[in-house]
């Protein structure tokens, strides 16, 4: 991507009032108070670039458009640093503050929250994994930096082979297969490809995306998550980068539960991005208004609540990973992982329901005037339901009573099930789905 400079877009008109965006910024600023104490700082810092994004933001749903200005914006801004330490010209902050600015920018637009999944999580890579060597982690660092951004391609499509990495004749790595939900690789300078090596053995392939080797397809047909810049990706023989092979610790489950928690970063986004629209109908006197009285102030009120739920979930899990990761690069301690994952899975299940609960309860603020396909309300409902289709909750509640009753621990709720019910012994290694 590039990193000139962009001009603007004019900001889109407040939601609400003055009063009313300082009553709930004062309330979010009380639950925000812990912290590194940057965040008020940052906000303005990444303002401009929210404000493209929001501004663009019903349009490319509509059309299936990219944020591209948005995108640029945000690397101008450093947020696509977030995470790498100061030293190394980084913005470093602590997850609970990485959270909160992700939730922000998913309110602005998930779709591109969702798009940054696959770098912000490679920082984490980098910051975590210990197999990662020196020279690697130092040479991505500073690509990191200099502005360049990394898609995902995780997901094989249905029914394609397994994707591998293999060395050619001339002892370079080459990667081939088919990838599916390529999160942010449209925006990508590179795609960060999981694979198994010619022993079987998962790594990640960082592949170029300015090469004949790559293919990228602009074929996502989701009805949500429209602006995520994903589809499929087609790698055939593509060249990797010399420092482009990292191999996949699998007893870490960092990785697992950090992609999972950007997911309900992101829904809290939404929740409060309907309350703000709630707030914005009701400052605003919409017509017939009269009809329902007080009753609109019920529905701020309930929306006030899923919002401050999935706020406080997604901060006290912010706060259970920085701990698990402390413990990791202290004394090695892989333990803690594996309770976050399944503490990972309680908090995914409560942050889903409540925030679809919440964009379907926007509708009752106000009468059939909401449908209307220029608001776009409807936008928020079909975000949260697709970034909740990705990892569906269904059999989250049946793992949660496993583990608390049997011990039975499994890594991903992806995991196959043996045939009386119970998850296999030899769960399939998914990477950050």
């Amino acid at each position: 991507m590039s990193t000139g400079a962009v001009e603007p877009a004019s900001p889109a008109a407040p939601v609400f009032g003055r009063r009313q965006a300082s009553r709930r910024i004062g309330l979010d600023e009380l639950a925000e108070a812990r912290g590194s104490g940057r965040l008020g700082d940052l906000r303005a810092r990444f303002a401009d670039a929210f404000s493209i994004i929001r501004h663009d933001a019903a349009d490319a749903d509509r059309t299936g458009g990219r944020q591209t200005a948005g995108i640029t914006a945000l690397i101008a801004s450093g947020f696509t640093r977030l995470r790498v330490a100061e030293a190394d010209g980084g913005i470093d902050i602590p997850l609970v503050d990485l959270f909160a600015l992700l939730a922000d920018l998913g309110a602005a637009d998930p779709g591109v929250a969702n798009a940054l999944r696959g770098h912000l999580s490679f920082i984490e890579v980098l910051r975590h994994q210990p197999d990662v060597s020196p020279e690697a982690r130092a040479h991505w660092t500073a690509e990191i930096v200099s502005g360049r951004v990394f898609g995902n391609a995780q997901t094989s499509a249905p029914g394609a082979p397994v994707t591998t990495a293999r060395r050619t004749a001339s002892g370079e790595w080459v990667v081939s297969g088919r990838k599916y939900y390529s999160s942010g690789s449209l925006y990508a300078d590179y795609i960060r490809a999981s694979a198994e090596d010619e022993d079987g053995r998962p790594v990640w392939a960082i592949v170029p995306t300015d090469q004949p080797g790559v293919e990228r397809a602009d074929d996502w047909r989701g009805f949500g998550q429209r602006t995520s810049a994903s589809g499929s990706t087609l790698l055939s023989e593509a060249r990797v980068h010399p420092l482009g092979i990292i191999p996949i610790d699998q007893e870490v489950a960092q990785h697992q539960s950090f992609v999972q928690l950007y997911h309900l970063a992101t829904l809290s986004g939404i929740t409060r991005e309907v309350l703000d629209e709630a707030i914005a109908l009701n400052v605003s006197r919409p017509p017939r208004k009269e009809a329902f009285g007080d009753h609109a102030l019920d529905v701020v009120g309930s929306l006030s609540v899923s919002y401050v739920t999935a706020q406080s979930l997604v901060r006290t899990a912010a706060d259970v990973l920085e701990h698990a990761n402390a413990l990791f690069l202290r004394d090695g301690d892989r333990e803690p992982y594996e309770r976050l994952s399944v503490y990972t899975l309680a908090n995914q299940v409560a942050v889903i329901e409540t925030a679809l609960e919440a964009t379907t309860r926007l509708f009752d603020a106000a009468g059939a005037s909401l449908t209307d396909a220029g608001k776009a309300l409807d936008r928020h409902w079909r975000n949260a339901r697709t970034i909740a289709s990705h990892n569906p909750v269904a059999v989250k509640p049946r793992l949660l009573g496993d583990y608390l009753v049997n011990g039975r621990f499994y890594g991903s709720p992806f995991s196959p099930f043996d045939a009386d019910g119970a998850p296999s012994e030899v769960p399939p290694f998914r990477p950050g789905e």
